[in-house]
């Protein structure tokens, strides 16, 4: 089919990428987000598309940092959450919930399946060795987030422009945890926030044990 846009994502070794070509319209007429198809390429020469099993939009593919593996969110909302392989064979359903961004930690042992924007901020942790579940929690009107180098805990935020008033950020624990929670003055607005980065990536750190409890509300958390 002929295509309005491509982009390309590599593995951390290069040896494999996924090409995603979508449509801004879909000619079919089935879907409003236009048609969006991906394909697995390799430096060996192979290629396939990647068959999805529910129509939609794609709204994110992520590889795994530290393994040959990447995900798929795709399909009408709730969308659904694939793990594919090398050969583009599905060994792993996170199940259908709204998502639109999938966010590994540097080490690639965990990974928040997340919704953000003009989803309320649905979070759900997993540790990738046995694809379990750490916790299930919300973090609403977050507009920024990133991973610790350490990989086991992370920063979310309230950042102007894109929301001007009731700026903060919180740092978390993969259990649903606020470990520190800082509100900026009404005068005040919240541009950036990154960590201090580390010249190489960190091992692995801890997967928490099953029986850490899941975030409290957020009108529960600590202010500071």
């Amino acid at each position: 089919m002929k295509v309005d846009n491509v982009n390309m994502k590599f593995n951390k070794s290069g040896r494999y990428g996924i090409i995603i070509a979508s449509n801004d319209v879909d000619k079919s007429g089935s879907s409003y987000y236009g048609q969006t198809l991906l394909y697995f390429i390799s430096t060996r020469g192979e290629s396939n598309q990647i068959v999805l099993n529910k129509n939609g939009p794609v709204y994110s593919v992520e590889w795994n940092p530290s393994r040959d593996e990447f995900i798929v969110l795709y399909g009408f909302m709730p969308c659904r959450a694939t793990l594919f392989n090398v050969k583009c064979d599905s060994i792993h359903e996170f199940g259908d919930n709204h998502y639109n961004e999938i966010l590994f930690n540097p080490q690639g042992n965990m990974v928040g399946l997340c919704g953000f924007g003009n989803l309320r901020g649905k979070m759900k942790f997993y540790e990738m060795e046995n694809k379990k579940q750490l916790s299930d929690f919300v973090a609403p009107d977050t507009t920024f987030f990133e991973w610790a180098p350490s990989g086991d805990v992370f920063i979310t935020g309230t950042l102007s422009p894109r929301l001007r008033q009731d700026n903060e950020f919180k740092i978390w624990n993969v259990s649903g945890k606020v470990l520190e929670h800082h509100r900026v003055a009404e005068d005040v607005q919240l541009w950036q926030l990154c960590w201090v980065k580390t010249p190489e990536i960190l091992p692995a750190p801890p997967v928490p044990r099953n029986d850490e409890k899941s975030a409290e509300k957020s009108e529960e958390t600590r202010k500071c």
